[in-house]
């Protein structure tokens, strides 16, 4: 019966060309649906299909856990010859998804941005057995579909409609009919059946296969390190059909097959447990790290998850595997204190965006570890963290190991240039140069995703203390080798920096074509406070120009996002905006009351703090509050003393304070000449309004300056200059 079956698969090595035209008329519409009984053949035909053609990406849903994170990792994985920066950034983006409750969406985006500009088709077989998360995968693949506004084609596979919304695609015109038998047919030639395949095997068969059954994918150089040099059914078995090709010069079994082989092997402990110790050695050789961990977890073998965690966690980590690292870590017990663990924890929490938790194993670790290069991981490490919730404490967390003896460069130079971000901070301005440039003479020993942090940093240091050139030229590098070495989220630092040396230049439009890098690369990275970022910096430079129309779509995408959770500079950077709109309808107090709060959390960067409290003295100046003026224009001086005088924000912050002083009725506030041109309009601007207020300006001279500043697009401080109260009589 075997023998039959097999013979008549291979009759038909080629897709016959009715059921080629056919599946490609359905894939016409976004959503090609091929639903038919087990046994008619449709895996067989879309692996053909797959193999066939390019750009056709196969995932097989009854492969691992059967879960949506399974099959978005393992589309993932196939699509890295076009979009290898998805599967890097998978793990994260899939924990930051996961945890906002509305992961589809997002999950959505995400890909959409690695697959905008393709013309590839996804093909997913055996959908039905995701059960539970079947309409979670629906909802993606509907998502997903219009992101991209059909530039890709999505092929469903499966044995029954398994809860896909079918009348509704159908409806919508998202799908044609679905392919059934009656179109299959036998065509695309049934492959044998697992359980009578398992029973005919020889011995020797058997046993080699049991041998091998709990390797996902194989080629002939991991046979040989496993000891299986001449596998049987590799070669001219009858049963070669249920081996299939996966990569160049690779292969895996029918994953019936290769369940049920491991259901055999499991009968026996011992022996299961031999195999699987093997296997992972095997792996592991053979530098699969990956696979290797992720098949000593399934296997439950506690000692080996630990012992690769301890060798190769932070690399796997750093290469987008992070999702493999984590599953390993629910497999070890909640007590496990292993240094190495305990620090693969604390580092999950920190991605998750769970900092108290995170700083509490850190510290752990620092404590107890005997390892010096662990100690110092673990210090760097926590140090990121608190560089990035603004606390100056990373200062003393980082020079005691500057004094350590055997740091090799690498470590000294991630040091460094941490501790001269923490530096900045502490507003420690010589000591941040100092560090960043003993940092940068260790740049020629470093590998491309340790220089693009290096000068990533580098150009924050120098963007914070006023070398906008040096910044200029480190964000740029930092971004081209981030980029090239896929790592999004240093990219978003770099870009970062570009976008406010841009934005402070050259004004909103040039700082919108940095924007759109950011934001692509937050959507990448899966980091949702990096998305928020995005947001928040797209709104406050419509605000900016005065765009009503924009700001509402802003607003809306703003409330997609739960907020709570977002790191507090993001959400924090919405205030000076929802102000300045508030006070265009006249509600100076509401929107003083909105910004007054804030006055004193800026105090890490004194030219923004001096801009924050011009700000809230003209929104207390406009609403009559005169004492609050004051004492706004005192913290605004102050400031000003600390900084210098010469940034952007400064002179900006000197503009806004001089009108609020006119209002105020206080001592009035020489204006300096401004460093930019596009500034020196605004201080223009500033004139006029002070001279209309006094009565020395024609209304027409008004509305020319307000003309000039929306031409300058600083259309918002048009607006809020044009709503002004006039002097009182």
């Amino acid at each position: 019966m075997v023998q039959r079956r097999v013979k008549r698969a291979r009759r038909y090595r080629a897709v016959p060309a009715s059921v080629a035209t056919r599946l490609a008329e359905a894939a016409r519409k976004p959503i090609a649906l091929v639903i038919a009984p087990s046994g008619c053949g449709k895996s067989a035909l879309l692996r053909r299909l797959s193999a066939s053609r390019g750009k056709t990406f196969f995932v097989d849903a009854s492969v691992g856990d059967t879960t949506l994170r399974d099959v978005l990792r393992e589309l993932c994985d196939a699509l890295r010859p076009i979009a290898l920066g998805a599967r890097i950034t998978f793990a994260s983006s899939y924990a930051r998804a996961a945890q906002s409750g509305r992961p589809a969406p997002m999950l959505a985006r995400w890909l959409a941005r690695y697959l905008a500009g393709q013309d590839a088709t996804l093909v997913f077989d055996a959908v039905e057995r995701l059960g539970a998360d079947v309409p979670l995968f629906a909802e993606l693949v509907e998502r997903l579909v219009a992101e991209l506004d059909g530039g890709i084609r999505i092929v469903l596979a499966c044995r029954e409609d398994a809860g896909l919304p079918v009348p509704r695609w159908f409806a919508n015109d998202l799908c044609g009919m679905p392919l059934g038998p009656e179109v299959l047919g036998d065509a695309a030639g049934r492959a044998p059946d697992a359980e009578a395949a398992f029973a005919a095997l020889a011995p020797s068969e058997r046993d080699d296969l049991l041998r091998t059954c709990l390797l996902r994918s194989f080629d002939p150089t991991l046979l040989v390190t496993l000891g299986v040099p001449q596998h049987p059914l590799l070669a001219a078995s009858p049963l070669r059909p249920l081996i299939v090709q996966d990569g160049a010069g690779g292969y895996r079994y029918d994953e019936r097959l290769r369940a049920r082989a491991e259901a055999a092997l499991r009968e026996d402990p011992a022996i299961f447990a031999a195999v699987a110790e093997a296997t992972v050695d095997a792996l592991e050789r053979r530098g699969r790290v990956r696979a290797a961990l992720e098949a000593a977890r399934g296997a439950a073998l506690v000692d080996r998850v630990r012992g690769l965690l301890r060798r190769h966690g932070a690399a796997l980590e750093e290469h987008g595997d992070a999702d493999a690292v984590e599953a390993a870590l629910d497999l070890l017990p909640p007590h496990d204190d292993d240094p190495t663990v305990l620090l693969l924890r604390a580092t999950r929490e920190a991605r998750l965006g769970r900092s108290d938790m995170a700083e509490a194993w850190f510290r752990h670790v620092i404590d107890r570890a005997g390892d010096t290069a662990l100690r110092v991981d673990a210090g760097y490490r926590l140090a990121r963290e608190l560089v990035r919730r603004d606390r100056p404490d990373a200062v003393e967390l980082l020079e005691p190991f500057l004094t350590e003896d055997g740091l090799s460069p690498q470590q000294r130079a991630a040091v460094l240039s941490v501790l001269g971000q923490a530096y900045v901070i502490a507003q420690r301005e010589e000591d941040a140069q100092r560090a960043i440039a003993a940092a940068l003479a260790f740049s020629e020993q470093l590998e491309p995703a340790e220089r693009a942090y290096l000068h990533t940093r580098a150009a924050y240091v120098n963007l914070c203390c006023g070398a906008l050139d040096d910044a200029r030229e480190h964000a740029a590098l930092g971004a081209r080798i981030a980029e090239e070495a896929r790592l999004d989220v240093v990219a978003f630092g770099a870009y970062s920096v570009l976008y406010n040396l841009v934005y402070e230049a050259e004004g909103p439009s040039a700082a919108f074509r940095c924007l759109e890098r950011l934001a692509d690369c937050a959507i990448r990275s899966g980091n949702v406070d990096f998305h928020v970022y995005a947001l928040v910096a797209a709104y406050a430079l419509q605000v900016e120009r005065g765009d009503v129309e924009a700001i509402e779509r802003l607003d809306h995408g703003l409330r997609a996002f739960d907020l709570h959770y977002g790191a507090a500079p993001s959400v924090e950077g919405l205030l000076p905006g929802r102000a300045l709109v508030t006070a265009w309808a006249g509600r100076f107090a509401a929107a003083h009351d909105l910004l007054a709060p804030s006055g004193e959390q800026q105090a890490h960067f004194p030219d923004r703090e001096a801009l924050r409290w011009a700000e809230i003295a003209l929104y207390a100046a406009a609403a009559g509050m005169h004492e609050k003026t004051a004492a706004a224009l005192v913290c605004c001086a102050d400031a000003l003393d600390r900084d210098g005088r010469h940034s952007h924000h400064a002179q900006r912050a000197i503009v806004i304070a001089s009108v609020a002083a006119e209002l105020a009725e206080v001592s009035p506030i020489r204006v300096p000449p401004m460093a930019s041109p596009r500034l020196a309009v605004l201080a223009s601007a500033a004139r006029v309004v002070v001279a209309r207020y006094r009565g020395e300006a024609s209304a027409g001279e008004l509305l020319a300056a307000l003309d000039e500043l929306r031409a300058h697009e600083f259309g918002g401080l048009a607006k809020l200059f044009a709503a002004l109260p006039a002097r009182p009589a």
